[in-house]
């Protein structure tokens, strides 16, 4: 894979295999991302219009950037009106019998960690673009591994094999290859996808046996003082340990569930696997096999601290007026990583980096405006991760951890 550095000149090539780089510095693997870091680095050491000898302030040049793509994009953007008439995916489940009162009910539903169902991206003009999404339990690896996905579908890299959709007994199986995946077929007991698969059965069949594993859930993430309270005046004496307390709200309030939601299982970062026993959900996760097919499977458009979101969906489904923002704020994104290059080469100094992934509230705004979610691990120190502006993560980088809350 092609690797670029920064010199005084620009974005160079860089061949340096055998020994270190003798440039240094942030190295990029794309040069349009290498030559915005440029801009920012040459505004910042001569000034905005020192040595850019004119060019537009590389802070907000992402928004020509964006309008540029869009004029391309003309084309496409008529075919996504017409799609909207009645072609989506959403329209599909409606003429396979499906009732908008069944799929708006699911629609509300948040799958919770290590789960996975059925919800949508909302099109600004009020339709939908559904899919099946899969919520993480926050690990570096699946931060990592969906990332790769999502810019693996993107260029069309994973082939119609690399995602599958099969019977399995009872369930329906939903398996996306993710990084480095070479075991995703036959290399026996190294074989990712089946491994993965099995714990995904075996963590299904654990979780549905627990009528009431919703409430469970949601009690676990509460801290001590906030399950006494829900146990103050109904319960005497306060039951001393906090799976104690859990079992007697679960006692207390605790409703048998009429549906568990699939189960998602990914490790490593290489092997994504969902499992369910829902009919609709794994009528979903067909269509996802077809979309895949057809060259238009992508993964994002969630608000989560993953880098690229993990709904799956239809790239046909998004609206003009949704693909018009897309684009907006893909542009701003790729300014505002390329910005704070300098700072995640710092980072990467001092500790291992896992993700510094941007998250740009107006992508027609000014990117030294942007925050930025960070999951680090400083040498010798403890995993830190949240959102932080760009002055913040410098701070961190020099290792003044002042902005760092206590977890």
């Amino acid at each position: 894979m092609a690797r670029f550095h920064l010199t005084e000149n620009g974005p160079k090539p860089c061949n340096a295999s055998v020994r270190d780089c003798p440039i240094g510095g942030t190295h990029f693997s794309d040069k349009e991302e290498a030559t915005i870091a440029y801009e920012f680095s040459s505004a910042k050491k001569h000034g905005l219009f020192g040595s850019l000898k004119k060019k537009s302030d590389p802070h907000f040049q992402h928004v020509t950037s964006a309008e540029k793509r869009l004029r391309a994009l003309e084309p496409e953007l008529k075919m996504r009106d017409e799609r909207q008439e009645g072609g989506t995916l959403y329209h599909e489940l409606l003429a396979d019998g499906i009732t908008e009162a069944e799929l708006d009910s699911r629609f509300s539903e948040d799958p919770g960690h290590r789960h996975a169902g059925i919800s949508y991206i909302a099109n600004p003009s009020g339709s939908k673009a559904v899919g099946i999404s899969y919520s993480g339990d926050f690990k570096s690896e699946e931060e990592t591994g969906i990332s790769h996905i999502s810019k693996a579908l993107k260029a069309g890299e994973l082939g119609p094999n690399d995602v599958q959709v099969y019977e399995k007994g009872d369930y329906t199986v939903f398996a996306v290859r993710g990084e480095r995946a070479y075991g995703w077929e036959d290399e026996g007991d190294r074989n990712l996808k089946d491994r993965v698969e099995k714990e995904a059965l075996s963590r299904y069949e654990n979780w549905s046996s627990n009528a009431n594993w919703d409430l469970k859930w949601k009690l676990r993430n509460l801290g001590g003082d906030e399950l006494k309270a829900r146990l103050t005046g109904k319960v005497k004496p306060m039951p001393k340990t906090k799976a104690a307390m859990i079992n007697k709200i679960i006692e207390l309030e605790g409703e048998a569930s009429e549906r568990h939601p699939a189960i998602g299982e990914f490790q490593t970062g290489q092997a994504l696997v969902v499992v369910t026993k829902d009919p609709l959900e794994a009528k979903l996760m067909k269509k996802m096999k077809a979309s895949h097919e057809a060259g238009y499977l992508r993964v994002g458009g969630s608000s989560n601290p993953f880098s690229n979101g993990n709904l799956f969906y239809d790239e046909r489904d998004l609206t003009r007026e949704f693909k018009t923002d897309l684009v907006k704020s893909e542009e701003a994104n790729k300014y505002a990583k390329a910005y704070v290059s300098d700072t995640r080469a710092k980072l990467g100094e001092s500790g291992h980096v896992y993700a510094v992934s941007p998250d740009v509230q107006e992508p027609d705004g000014d990117i030294r405006n942007s925050r930025f979610w960070l999951n680090y691990s400083p040498k010798n120190g403890k995993q830190i991760f949240g959102w932080f502006n760009k002055t913040q993560l410098e701070r961190i980088a020099s290792g003044d951890l002042s902005d760092v809350k206590e977890r």
